[in-house]
């Protein structure tokens, strides 16, 4: 005899034999209408959509907000059934702007439907009511990863000695990807990750901000990964590069969501020290823009001083110096000369008498050998021998467009030379990170 089945759950008995049924399978972003079949949660969308707005049809036009959609709803097929029930009253741009509160946009569904499965928040609240204590405990917690976490990420951030004990975490783990409430990511040559659908991380945050937890774990969110990004960024110099990179690109969206919070919150030191240790990161991936961006936000944080410099608001000098040396950085690689000298000098300010396991790094020539812009006759121009004229040989650069080169800023006598006779003899020597003096390339 054989009997096939649906549950909620493993059955866990005798002679079982499990076939997952997981989620439809959502389009990428540059999907294209030709290719839209082959997608299940697509095809269920045209269904249900034609159903309640006769002749829709996918186009170039609508096709990459609906394709937007079904990714934001994970392709659940009761989510994408009530988001096309919205269509009756709005158009589909509209239920893509209005899916941050999802909760409240996807309701109304089939009267005939068994009351859980009328709104999208009922079948959520169903299957949470049948978790147990512990289970409900991690979820909750488990709503500040982003891109979800790792075992020993999930323990380090969500446990606790009283309600939550660190071996009381893995089964609840396994418990909710059980039911459906955690998926399971395997990644060759990496660690397995546990991943939240975002429909039940959203209610899952929710639950969090109730529970009057929620600054608690998400400031241990943001220590555990500052912590980590601090001890991953010394390898990046390292034998072990790769291994390093692989960790900050997989957690990075955990990264940045610390980082946000850390800003948001004012937590300065967290802000400080994140960035810091991602300085590096940025600059191997070329995301220089990005980097630029976070590190205004984060020394604006802890300037309180019209140097730059500021008072740091608790932040180890070395660490805030190496803040700004990696905002000097990647300013230049976007071609804001100001305030990259600016931060050179704030820099070198601050790393005067510090000592940091940041010497190593390209970026530390940048506090070591900035000395204040001498003003010229002609006016806040830098002159020979300032630090604007030695930053790009002391960085290790050549002049590109947009940075040096050319620049109306910069005298013409102080215009960089060609690239064989870089730094320009006469002009002083800038000194590497161990205190030796750097020879012309």
């Amino acid at each position: 005899m054989r009997v096939l089945c649906t549950s909620r759950e493993p059955l866990a008995i005798t002679g079982e034999t499990l076939y997952p049924v997981g989620l439809l399978r959502t389009p990428p972003a540059d999907v294209t209408v030709d290719r839209a079949p082959d997608f299940p949660a697509l095809r269920l969308f045209v269904q249900r959509a034609s159903a309640v707005r006769p002749g829709f049809a996918l186009t170039a036009g609508n096709l990459p907000t609906v394709a937007e959609v079904c990714r934001r709803l994970d392709g659940l097929p009761l989510a994408i059934e009530l988001a096309c029930a919205r269509l009756r009253t709005l158009p589909i741009e509209e239920i893509a702007a209005r899916l941050g509160n999802r909760f409240r946009l996807l309701t109304g569904g089939s009267r005939t439907a068994l009351p859980r499965h009328q709104t999208l928040q009922a079948v959520v609240e169903w299957s949470w009511d049948l978790l147990g204590e512990p289970e409900r405990i991690l979820a909750r917690r488990l709503a500040v990863f982003a891109g979800g976490a790792t075992p020993d990420s999930a323990e380090a951030v969500c446990a606790d000695p009283v309600r939550l004990p660190r071996e009381d975490a893995v089964g609840a783990l396994a418990s909710l990807t059980d039911k459906s409430l955690a998926e399971l990511l395997e990644v060759p040559g990496a660690p397995p990750r546990y991943r939240m659908q975002e429909t039940v991380r959203a209610y899952a945050a929710g639950v969090l901000a109730e529970s009057g937890e929620a600054e608690r774990i998400r400031r241990s969110h943001a220590a555990h990964f500052t912590d980590r990004a601090e001890r991953a960024e010394p390898g990046l110099r390292g034998a072990g590069q790769l291994d390093h990179l692989g960790w900050l690109t997989r957690e990075y969206d955990n990264l940045t969501t610390a980082l946000r919070w850390a800003v948001d919150s004012g937590d300065t030191e967290q802000a400080v020290r994140l960035a810091a240790a991602l300085g590096w990161f940025w600059n191997l991936r070329s995301a220089h823009h990005e980097a630029a961006a976070w590190l205004s936000e984060v020394l604006a944080t802890a300037s309180t001083s019209p140097d730059g410099a500021g008072d740091g608001r608790g932040v180890p000098r070395a660490t805030l110096a190496i803040a700004h040396a990696y905002d000097a950085t990647h300013n230049f690689a976007v071609g804001d000369t100001e305030r990259a000298v600016r931060s050179a000098m704030a820099a070198t300010r601050l790393a005067e008498g510090e000592v940091t396991n940041h010497r190593r790094s390209p970026c530390w020539s940048c506090c070591i050998g900035c000395t204040p812009v001498i003003p010229s006759p002609a006016g806040n121009r830098p002159s020979p021998g300032s630090a604007s004229w030695r930053a790009t040989p002391i960085l290790g650069w050549r002049p590109r467009p947009g940075c040096f080169t050319g620049s109306p800023w910069l005298p013409s006598e102080t215009r960089p030379a060609p690239r064989s006779t870089w730094p320009p003899r006469g002009r002083g020597s800038a000194r590497s990170a161990t205190g030796g003096e750097r020879r012309p390339r």
